[in-house]
């Protein structure tokens, strides 16, 4: 559900005016919106490391990801993996792509299209999921101040995630996210998790996300031992960007046969 939620729920512009929300895709800066084919690289030595250790994999921690995003096809290169098992496979494609889609971001009316509205209190808004397939038994949203709000209860779990913009000189205006903040909680467990994105300018007016900082807290209970914290630090790179030059097509061509 993160995956999604980060970057998809982020077009809320004066949201008090509306009844329902609209598509405020315009007041964000997403200058991959209309890009169709998009390659680029993502290395990070901590989710690597973390798969080698979960899945019991002897991949390079140094190794190059390469990302592939063909209209609304998303993908890793795993060709290394072919033995590997599909299961396997997943686990490492959503790791990578739940980084990858901050480059891009999705659209929160397409999202939303699952949902239907029910009502709005004040200035918060409440939805439902429609068929149920995820789990959400409520979604609730809110914006002030350059700050997303949602919370949403689960079966077994409540979220609560914060998405903060701010006007770069480089977005002509345009809201940028640049962090989210967000808790899970399910029964005693709590996972808190900061993101921060920093930018990089690789032309006139193009910039994108360089640089993806994660630290994860989990805090939890046991009559056992008590209370127990983890935390762990992640740094993903974003590098080698391809854009609308056919890396993607290319690639998806030879994998679709």
């Amino acid at each position: 559900m993160l995956k999604k939620s980060i970057g998809v729920l982020c077009l809320l512009i004066n949201i008090q005016v509306f009844a329902n929300f609209p598509d405020f895709d315009k007041a964000l800066y997403q200058p991959l919106k209309e890009k169709k084919d998009i390659s680029f690289e993502i290395q990070s030595l901590e989710l690597t490391e973390l798969i080698n250790e979960k899945l019991l994999l002897k991949v390079p921690t140094d190794t190059l990801w390469k990302v592939y995003k063909l209209h609304d096809q998303e993908q890793i290169d795993l060709d290394k993996f072919k033995d590997t098992s599909e299961s396997v496979k997943k686990v490492i494609q959503e790791g990578f792509l739940s980084k990858a889609s901050f480059a891009w971001l999705d659209s929160m009316k397409t999202y939303l299209d699952s949902f239907k509205f029910l009502k709005r209190e004040d200035s918060v808004y409440y939805y439902e999921e429609i068929d149920g397939s995820r789990g959400i038994e409520e979604l609730r949203l809110s914006f002030s101040r350059g700050v997303l709000n949602v919370e949403m209860d689960l079966i077994d779990q409540t979220e609560k995630h914060q998405y903060i913009y701010d006007r770069m000189p480089w977005s002509g205006g345009s809201l940028v996210l640049i962090s989210v903040y967000s808790q899970i909680k399910k029964f005693t467990d709590l996972t808190e998790t900061k993101t921060d994105i920093t930018y990089k300018k690789l032309s006139k007016k193009l910039w994108l996300p360089s640089k993806i900082k994660v630290v994860t807290t989990q805090n939890s209970h046991t009559k056992t031992v008590g209370k127990v914290e983890r935390s762990l630090t992640e740094l993903y790179q974003f590098r080698n960007y391809k854009i609308d030059q056919k890396f993607a097509s290319d690639w998806f061509k030879s994998h679709n046969n």
